[in-house]
């Protein structure tokens, strides 16, 4: 069954993803965060030259949160050393990145809109909330800017599934 586009942002079509009118009829992302996704996101950091120089220190705890679910990377020297989903609320951490999924879905997109095209701009707008250490978030700033850079880009990169 094949619908017609509806008013608003995103036109709905029968095959794939919804098409967004504003991007040039590009397909709005589905993904949100998941475990599957974060691995995939940890080949990323060690192939990318850029994280490799700016993530020579990276290295702390740091916690994602996705609804209910929540997922602890432990980074060292900018490579993901360990990736837990749920983790025991005992088992520690530095910072974390929290949002609903839809937050995620908009922030994962490709060429993402004003207010999710970053955390600060999500965070400051209410869409996520930042918790922790904020002196190791800001001393790891660059580095986790361009992990959750190639984190967007890996997104964006999906196979379908």
């Amino acid at each position: 069954m094949t619908r017609l586009p509806q008013e608003g942002p995103a036109a709905v079509c029968a095959i794939g993803p919804p098409i967004d009118p504003r991007r040039n009829g590009a397909r709005i992302s589905r993904m949100s965060l998941d475990d599957k996704l974060l691995a995939r996101l940890g080949q990323a950091m060690v192939a990318d030259p850029e994280l490799g120089v700016v993530g020579k220190f990276f290295t702390c705890s740091f916690l994602l949160g996705c609804d209910g679910n929540r997922y602890l990377l432990r980074v060292r020297n900018g490579s993901l050393d360990e990736l837990l989903v749920d983790p025991h609320p005992t088992e520690p951490w530095q910072f974390a990145i929290k949002a609903p999924s839809s937050t995620w879905q908009r922030y994962l997109q490709a060429s993402p809109p004003a207010e999710f095209h970053d955390i600060w701009a999500a965070a400051w707008l209410g869409h996520m909330t930042l918790e922790g250490d904020m002196k190791v978030f800001m001393q790891h700033h660059m580095a986790l800017w361009r992990t959750l850079k190639l984190l967007r880009a890996t997104a964006s990169s999906a196979p379908a599934a």
